[in-house]
């Protein structure tokens, strides 16, 4: 509380003291006087002092959710600490699996004037425990609280969008819109299966593997070698 008014009790016999638990790089009014089995006496003179710069005070950390668009993020969002009379110019992201097992500790960076950020390289399906801190050019705040977030499962592909194709010599261009999953999470889908079923004659099948060529959502590749037949082309 900045307008909070206390006392600190000193001994008779002593001239000074140190009054600990101030705020950095804030202005503080004091007086004194003194007292005994009589009574109050008469108080000095107000007098000012302005503490110096400190490390920030932690953040606090009001929660972690899971990325839609990701199984391997979690999105942390926190409240600012008070900056110790120096601007925060980062965060300090640390986290662990809950259990120990299953994926690695690690940390992420971010930036002094966010409230909020992704969090990337996680396992899908596992739960984490997040802390933070918060740095200025005098140091590093303790610790925040810690928060618990538990990553999306990565389940199974959703169906692919528009099939185009375009036919040149004996050759078919082919493109379609990939999954949500495949454009925010290219390592979920390892492969994508082409199924050419020529009229009147035997299907046949083609594989087409990492890495995919994605743009603008949508994914291209050509079929060589195609027999003259009407086709129709399904892909999952």
């Amino acid at each position: 509380d900045d307008t909070a008014v206390w006392a600190t009790h000193v001994e008779g016999h002593k001239t000074q003291t140190v009054v600990t638990g101030l705020r950095p790089a804030t202005q503080y009014t004091f007086s004194v006087f003194a007292s005994n089995a009589v009574g109050k006496g008469a108080e000095s003179d107000q007098f000012g002092v302005e503490t110096d710069p400190g490390n920030p005070d932690a953040p606090g950390l009001t929660g972690g959710v899971p990325l839609a668009s990701s199984p391997r993020k979690v999105k942390l969002s926190w409240s600012p600490g008070y900056h110790g009379g120096r601007p925060v110019h980062e965060y300090r992201i640390e986290y662990w699996p809950s259990r120990g097992v299953g994926s690695q500790s690690g940390k992420w960076v971010v930036d002094g004037n966010e409230t909020s950020a992704n969090v990337p390289g996680l396992e899908p399906n596992s739960t984490y425990l997040f802390r933070m801190s918060a740095v200025n050019e005098m140091g590093t705040s303790e610790y925040s609280n810690n928060v618990t977030a538990t990553t999306r499962s990565i389940g199974l592909p959703g169906s692919v969008g528009e099939i185009r194709a375009r036919v040149f010599g004996d050759s078919v261009a082919v493109s379609f819109e990939v999954p949500d999953q495949s454009i925010y999470e290219n390592k979920i889908i390892s492969k994508y299966v082409a199924t050419l079923a020529p009229k009147g004659a035997e299907t046949e099948t083609r594989v087409l593997e990492k890495p995919f060529d994605i743009e603008n959502g949508r994914l291209s590749f050509t079929l060589s070698n195609v027999n003259l037949a009407v086709y129709t082309i399904a892909i999952h």
